[in-house]
């Protein structure tokens, strides 16, 4: 427990200075803001060190099952969030780079970048909530956030391109801009992982059952037991993980025109639950940010 409040307490400093700290920076970069932001970092990698040693001693010794999961779950949290810092000091570079060079994107650029950052900050912040609360439903919200963020990103380097086509602007923006955006997802990216983390441990140390749908792979082949597969107006059932499934499927569909119909009809439903899930997500972020 005292190990579950201080990796809370890690992930509530990052959001509110780190995490925020350095998306500040962008939109208003200073020396003093700078040092702030690397001083945080350093104690962050402290506080990474201090409990990734104690977990990983805690291993060793005769503890419960439970104890046993939640130590590994916390031990992979701390990594997903010490990692959230060093990016945080990625986009402090960044910041610094814009100032020297007095570097101003276009009115569409910075809108798009606007809403990207605000984004981000949203996600930040439910994912920490979420963790320092415990609660499944927040932390639920976070992957349909990041998957926003990967298509925000897609955009604004395809619109970018377009841009840099029409000499609207310069190649060294592109690479300033390719800098901010990458570390912009690998931070939503790590805020994924703390989420999923979360929802895993829950759902494997519950003893009641849990239908639940999910385009994540490595989740499912952590968390299931069964998987149930709609097909041709009827539920084809896998007593087994996402890999014994896929064993499975193999043996049973027959190379032929029903394999392809079955091929066909899998992705679509995989899809209709994918774009309900992002437009959940995107409405949020209109509502929020737009």
């Amino acid at each position: 427990y005292q190990a579950a409040d201080t990796v809370a307490f890690e992930g509530k400093y990052l959001r509110t200075d780190i995490g925020k700290r350095a998306l500040a920076a962008l939109e208003g970069y200073s020396p003093e803001l700078a040092a702030s932001i690397r001083e945080k970092e350093d104690k962050t990698d402290h506080y990474e060190d201090i409990l990734g040693t104690y977990l990983v001693n805690l291993s060793t010794r005769r503890i419960s099952e439970a104890d046993s999961r939640e130590a590994a779950k916390l031990l992979k949290i701390i990594g997903d969030f010490e990692r959230v810092a060093d990016h945080a000091v990625n986009l402090l570079k960044t910041a610094k780079e814009i100032d020297e060079k007095r570097i101003q994107f276009s009115g569409a650029a910075s809108e798009e970048l606007r809403v990207l950052l605000g984004a981000l900050k949203e996600i930040l912040s439910v994912t920490t909530r979420a963790f320092a609360q415990g609660d499944l439903s927040m932390a639920a919200r976070v992957e349909p956030l990041e998957q926003v963020i990967d298509g925000l990103v897609a955009d604004i380097k395809s619109n970018h391109i377009a841009r840099l086509q029409r000499g609207h602007c310069t190649i060294e923006m592109g690479f300033i801009l390719s800098d901010l955006l990458t570390n912009c997802e690998r931070v939503s990216d790590h805020c994924s992982n703390i989420a999923v983390a979360q929802i895993e441990t829950a759902l494997n140390a519950y003893e009641g059952t849990v239908l639940y749908v999910s385009h994540d792979r490595y989740f499912i082949n952590k968390t299931a037991t069964r998987i149930l597969e709609l097909t041709h107006q009827q539920f084809v059932n896998y007593i087994g993980n996402y890999d014994y499934y896929l064993e499975k499927k193999e043996l049973l569909t027959p190379a032929s025109s029903t394999e392809s119909s079955v091929k066909t009809e899998q992705p679509s439903a995989q899809k209709l639950d994918w774009k309900q899930q992002k437009e959940y997500a995107q409405q949020y972020i209109q509502q929020t940010f737009l």
